[in-house]
């Protein structure tokens, strides 16, 4: 067997580290535990009719728990986002599943409308929420090439979730009653619980050779014989794995030392600390992504020294104000970019069209004269549509066969004809198919969203982006049961309200088609590294002021918006093979 084979015989089994075993078994933990813990939340449409039937309500009061129950899930987001930067994800998703079992039981004794909203859609929504809002957060983490397939698997248990519970629910409540049927329910998702134990942070995010369980060999010694006696008395020594150069580099750089010198192949790396090294690294170098290193030489002048000092004093300054990556500070700063209002519009719509599919589906086609149980098996059936678009889309985006933007656009013109088609259909086929385009253009949404806050907006910024978008969203929901009501009630239809959806649909569209012939027509979104890398070294020359001092210009680096390299800085490194 060839090396190469070997190698990659070895990459495809590998135990631990991004793409890995243990990262498909958090995926698949992740699927399980949002499967049980979205069995009301996807049991909506038969929960509205069963509201309606139980408390004599009419439809308006009918919808506030149920839409609540939505609105708590996504507006969940605002709390699990920040406790999630705070703790990390798992002991939020550990909490948000004995919530929102809690709350499922507590659904079982509600004398009325007023106390269902509360215990079905405060208390089970905020804490399904808190579970399948935090997971993605904890998915792109564990994942570099296969990122969207797998947060499209943690979300296809809810879609499976859609797939199985509202058949059970209705079978349930046929046997023993609506009340008790949701507390057996309430039961049945305390096997949330179990799957959300196997959720962590990755430990090769927070494992750099400093640490004494690392791989490494970390010594002191003095600055002779390298740069980093310029820069003071000692550098940190360590040899490591390529896999994990940048987080050896981040966390070195964060706990100040002057330097790091990684021994990697034949070659010694020396990355010094200055302003942008730390926040760059982990940016560009995923971990078991291959370095390329390209050398290059500079003779010290006089003019290079003063140089060195002036610059290096400026990007001091403002490494200083910047806020600390990984900080509430950092997130907020999302607030100033316009992608973030493009995505929180996105989700928005999502969510419109979201309690039509899942909340009024079922009373829809019993309006339009089909039975309930036809009504629920149609929808259920829908769901097998929503679980394979989860599964397949990602893999297609993650393949780079079609771009996540063109694909959110094909979605967006299919959604956009499908919502201002419902009112003119009457025939189960005919809804059935509607329904079916609609689960899969959900599917699509709700896997790219915390793919794209990753893509536009950084890794680092995912958890509390995330949470702002759901959360924001969430709090729309308010409004829409009086909106339903009055056009269910009064009008005696849902025909506005899917008129409506299809508006704002289309204007999304016309959004996101602006930005990809933006990208497509402007080339330089992104820098391009055939064009920038050698101005980019001979910028970070002018840190270098030690004579035969090398330059390092990353070139394997991560995949930016449309596959182009993303290339970062420059950072000074030392060989072995240096000349005197």
């Amino acid at each position: 067997m060839s090396d190469s084979d070997q190698v990659k015989k070895e990459s495809r089994i590998l135990r631990y580290g991004p793409d890995s075993m243990h990262s498909w078994m958090t995926a698949g933990a992740c699927c399980l535990s949002s499967f049980f813990v979205s069995s009301a939340g996807r049991s909506g449409g038969f929960i509205f009719v069963a509201v309606q039937e139980n408390w004599q309500t009419n439809r308006r009061d009918a919808a506030w728990p149920v839409l609540m129950m939505t609105a708590g899930m996504q507006a969940s987001g605002v709390l699990s986002g920040p406790l999630a930067q705070r703790f990390t994800v798992r002991p939020v998703a550990i909490a948000g599943s004995v919530l929102s079992s809690i709350g499922l039981i507590l659904s079982s004794f509600a004398p009325n409308t007023t106390v269902l909203t509360l215990t079905l859609g405060a208390i089970y929504g905020i804490g399904a929420g808190m579970v399948v809002m935090s997971q993605p957060m904890c998915l792109v983490q564990h994942f570099v090439a296969h990122k969207g397939l797998a947060t499209g698997l943690n979300f296809a248990g809810a879609a499976l979730a859609f797939f199985v519970f509202p058949v059970a629910l209705e079978f349930l409540t046929e046997l023993y009653g609506f009340r008790s049927a949701m507390l057996l329910l309430g039961a049945i998702s305390l096997n949330a619980l179990a799957f959300t134990l196997f959720v962590r942070q990755p430990e090769w995010l927070g494992r750099g050779t400093l640490s004494r369980k690392c791989e490494g060999n970390i010594q002191q010694r003095d600055g002779r014989g390298s740069t980093a006696a310029s820069h003071g008395p000692s550098a940190l020594i360590m040899n490591c794995y390529g896999s994990n150069d940048a987080g050896n580099i981040c966390k070195a750089a964060n706990e100040g030392h002057n330097a790091v010198h990684i021994d990697h192949g034949q070659h010694e790396m020396k990355y010094l600390q200055t302003s942008a090294n730390a926040r760059s690294a982990s940016s560009c170098f995923a971990p078991g992504q291959q370095m390329t290193i390209k050398f290059m030489y500079r003779r010290m002048t006089a003019t290079s020294v003063v140089g060195s000092v002036v610059n290096a004093v400026k990007i001091i300054k403002k490494f200083k104000s910047s806020p600390k990556p990984g900080s509430l500070r950092d997130g907020l700063t999302v607030l100033k970019e316009p992608m973030f209002y493009l995505i929180l519009y996105t989700y928005f719509c999502y969510s419109a069209t979201l309690d039509c599919y899942s909340s009024l589906l079922v009373d829809f086609a019993v309006g339009k004269g089909i039975s309930v149980r036809s009504a629920v098996t149609m929808t259920s059936i829908t769901g097998l549509v929503d679980l394979g678009s989860r599964l397949l889309l990602p893999s297609i985006a993650d393949r780079a066969v079609l771009s996540r933007e063109c694909m959110l656009v094909i979605a967006k013109v299919m959604i956009t004809i499908v919502m201002f088609s419902f009112p003119h259909v009457s025939s189960y086929g005919a809804i059935f198919t509607l329904a079916s385009c609609t689960g899969l253009y959900i599917a699509c949404v709700v896997v790219m969203c915390s793919v794209l806050i990753a893509e536009f907006l950084g890794v680092n910024r995912v958890p509390l982006t995330y949470g702002l978008v759901t959360g924001l969203t969430g709090l729309t929901a308010f409004g829409k049961p009086p909106l339903i009501g009055y056009f269910r009630d009064r009008m005696g239809s849902y025909d506005a309200v899917f008129q409506l959806c299809g508006l704002l649909q289309l204007i999304c569209f016309l959004l996101w088609l602006s930005v990809c012939v933006v990208g497509w027509f402007t080339k330089q979104r992104v820098w391009s590294p055939e064009m920038e890398t050698d101005r980019v070294a001979m910028d970070a020359c002018k840190f270098v002021y030690l004579p035969c001092a090398g330059v390092a210009v990353r070139s394997a680096c991560p995949r930016g918006h449309r596959n182009d390299v993303v290339v970062s800085e420059a950072h000074t490194v030392r060989t072995g093979c240096d000349r005197s």
